[in-house]
């Protein structure tokens, strides 16, 4: 790569490169305001189109808002390095010049080491030009792998790396170009949860299929898995699919069934001299489980929904008021519950059970920071799980709406105090407007359209600014707005 000295050159020969990461420049009026004070305080950096051509035209390396903003401010010329540098330096050159500047959005990071890779580049050359390290580069590749049309469309909202990680733990591309048109919306975690359930099932039964053959497990139609011949001894979830959950039933009598969200596992009964079932009976009792399993799923996603926003929430100066309302609350039903794991979930990723001594040891080390262990351990109190739900827990009914007023508080505390957005099936569920509510054998039972929104905020009185002086007082005021954490 080599270069001349500085020259001025007409801006009508002064080309933006086609290939420039920044695909937006962004509003340049303030600059051209600049420049026509001023001048233009800094060349750019070019390289001529035909260097045999003397009257030749010349394409910007570095410098693509100050060409803009020259042109706003009606220069004719400027200052510019003339450079000799290959395709690949020139891409590099653009790139990092970006990078330092933090001017890229991770759909243009993406694009350019894409760029970068498709002239030879590998990952370890790529993060030595640039400066990102190498699980970066891989990350931005990952994501330039996605539907560019899309990807260029979604990038003007507000998405976040972990987003697109979250996207990529979907396999197949259709799909996860498909749930890429919802990143940066609400409904963009359902989606995900619900394509991931989608791929472990397919996974689950092409995996399952010859190990069933193998231990002469029999596929049960509806009519035998609901005959009372058979019980259910086992439900695989999807998700957690592992081919050796099988091995336990190599020997026996055994059948199986994929429902919505598992590959079933049955045991032969012993024969009872029984009547045999209505047809109609056997499709009603199926319609039901079904339905209340789909619902149960919707529920489940809801949960995770809520509990990872509050995993990013803090307690500041700020919004101490809400949290002594939202602790109010959860003390309030606590009292009256005798479900939820919400602690053991918030301490343990997996879920997996823990003595009173190992709870003790496992807060303080997640504890250590006072402002996020404020807001975990109220919502704790909520005795928040994927079993909060809004219909009747009689498994053999069809599952009609039951408003949940502790649900209800949950969302309103959320919703006022924090700005949680619900997705649609979120708040489908809980005002019981979600399809599934309605019972195709008796349509005229459909629940009526309520408002949930119409009612929120009625519950919660700002009557609790005594309490909140009175924490202010124990605590201190921190300078930065948080708790303080001298105590």
């Amino acid at each position: 790569m080599g270069q001349t000295q500085i020259t001025h050159i007409s801006i009508e020969k002064l080309i933006p490169h086609p290939e420039n990461p920044r695909k937006n420049i962004g509003d340049v009026s303030e600059l051209a305001d600049s420049i026509r004070a001023k001048g233009v305080l800094q060349n750019l950096t070019v390289v001529p189109v035909d260097p045999a051509d003397p009257d030749t035209c010349y394409t910007v390396i570095i410098g693509h808002r100050r060409l803009a903003a020259a042109k706003q401010a009606g220069l004719s010329s400027l200052p510019c390095v003339i450079s000799d540098m290959s395709y690949q330096e020139q891409i590099e050159t653009m790139l990092l010049e970006n990078m330092q500047r933090n001017d890229l959005t991770v759909y243009e990071q993406a694009m350019g080491f894409q760029q970068l890779s498709m002239l030879g580049a590998d990952v370890a050359e790529i993060a030595d030009k640039t400066g990102f390290s190498q699980t970066t580069v891989r990350r931005r590749l990952k994501i330039a792998e996605l539907d560019h049309d899309t990807l260029k469309e979604v990038s003007a909202r507000q998405v976040s790396i972990g987003d697109f990680d979250r996207l990529n733990e979907i396999d197949d591309p259709a799909m996860r170009n498909e749930v890429l048109k919802k990143i940066g919306t609400n409904d963009f975690n359902y989606a995900v949860t619900n394509a991931i359930r989608e791929q472990a099932e397919k996974r689950c039964k092409k995996e399952a299929a010859p190990i069933l053959r193998k231990y002469h497990i029999r596929k049960l139609e509806a009519s035998e898995q609901y005959s009372g011949k058979w019980k259910q001894v086992k439900q695989i979830k999807y998700t957690d699919w592992k081919p050796e959950l099988l091995d336990k039933y190599a020997k026996g009598d055994y059948g199986y069934a994929f429902s919505y969200a598992h590959l079933d596992i049955y045991e032969k009964q012993k024969a009872v001299k029984a009547p045999p079932r209505p047809q109609a009976e056997i499709d009603r009792e199926k319609y039901i489980a079904e339905t209340r399993e789909k619902l149960e799923a919707i529920a489940a996603n809801a949960y995770a929904l809520r509990k990872d926003f509050v995993d990013g929430l803090r307690m500041t100066e700020k919004n101490m008021g809400g949290m002594i309302r939202g602790a109010y609350y959860a003390i309030l039903y606590a009292a009256v519950s005798y479900s939820g794991n919400s602690v053991r979930d918030m301490l343990t990723p997996d879920g997996s059970y823990l003595s009173s001594d190992q709870i003790f040891d496992a807060a303080e080390t997640k504890f250590a920071d006072r402002s996020t262990a404020v807001p975990a351990m109220i919502y704790a109190g909520w005795n928040d799980s994927k079993e909060k739900i809004c219909w009747g827990s009689y498994r053999r009914e069809f599952p009609k709406f039951q408003r949940n007023k502790a649900l209800d508080k949950l969302y309103e505390w959320l919703v006022l105090e924090f700005n949680y957005e619900l997705s649609d099936e979120e708040l489908q569920m809980i005002s019981g407007t979600h399809p599934l509510y309605v019972d195709k054998d008796k349509p005229a039972d459909a629940p009526a359209e309520e408002e949930w929104a119409d009612g929120v905020g009625q519950a919660f009185s700002p009557d609790a600014d005594d309490d909140l002086d009175r924490l202010k007082e124990m605590y201190g005021e921190a300078d930065d707005g948080e708790v303080s954490d001298e105590e």
